[in-house]
């Protein structure tokens, strides 16, 4: 069943978003990402996508997708709005509202990854199976549950206790976990959007947590990754400038030797002697 038939197609880890760039056919998406960045811009505020992060945007809503990195893949839902429409009629209308007001958020957990991903891949399934009897059934059956659990992981990313030292425990150890898997975003301002507080908050919390103030601890773990792919790797500075998001070499290097002392040439011939 294709889109122009039913309404609902699923691409599944893509780098072309062609078809998601702009509200502009009237389609709305649940999107998952898996690596790289994009821009996401919905009612006039951006967003920087990361992986796991997981996207909706629902048929009239104005939004554009695009700006990705050369790395970037991701797996989508994307429906019309007569399709949402026959989906929402058992879903509440303050759930869509919320998703509305709520967009973006981080799925931290492996589980709700594989969770949303595993709900993708079924609605795949399912529109490829060829004379199936009950496919539209089971589809808007698999898409309503996909939204009622990004709406549950919304509300249990954006509305917690911003005061009390489990939830200050819990931002720090999200924030780690995503500075790690995302070398490449280097913004204080990104990070805390994406846990829901503002920058201040987040650098008081990082600093209580390891002596370190935010901005520092990003730019530690970039130095980390660029020295270990100048050990494991044979990329050129060219190349771990595009993988790592700067702007050009020379960028890289300023960026390396403030932190390090050294050139990217002089670490990795000093380094390689090291183990000989």
């Amino acid at each position: 069943m294709g889109f122009e038939e039913f309404g609902i197609e699923v691409v599944l880890q893509s780098q072309e978003i062609t078809s998601l760039s702009t509200a502009e056919d009237g389609a709305g998406f649940v999107l998952l990402c898996h690596t790289g960045t994009a821009q996401f811009e919905h009612f006039g505020t951006e967003h920087t996508l990361t992986s796991r992060d997981i996207v909706v945007a629902m048929p009239g809503d104005i939004y554009s997708l695009g700006r990705m990195s050369v790395d970037f893949t991701a797996s989508w839902v994307r429906f019309s709005a007569r399709a949402i429409t026959k989906v929402a009629q058992s879903i509440p209308t303050t759930l869509i509202k919320y998703l509305a007001e709520h967009p973006v958020y981080n799925l931290l957990e492996n589980s709700d990854y594989e969770n949303r991903f595993g709900y993708l891949k079924l609605i795949f399934s399912t529109l490829s199976a060829e004379q199936h009897p009950y496919a539209k059934e089971i589809v808007r059956a698999l898409l309503r549950s996909l939204l009622l659990e990004t709406h549950n992981g919304a509300v249990k990313s954006f509305q917690r206790d911003s005061y009390g030292p489990k939830f200050r425990n819990d931002i720090l150890n999200r924030f780690v976990a995503m500075v790690t898997a995302n070398p490449q975003c280097r913004e204080v301002a990104h990070f805390a959007q994406r846990l829901s507080i503002s920058p201040k908050h987040l650098s008081a919390i990082v600093g209580s947590g390891t002596g370190m103030t935010a901005k520092e601890f990003i730019d530690n773990k970039a130095v980390e990754q660029i020295k270990q792919l100048l050990l494991t790797t044979t990329l050129t500075a060219q190349q771990i400038a595009q993988k790592l998001n700067f702007s050009g070499t020379g960028n890289l290097s300023r960026f390396f030797k403030t932190n390090t002392g050294m050139t990217l040439s002089d670490y990795r011939h000093n380094s390689h002697n090291k183990l000989l």
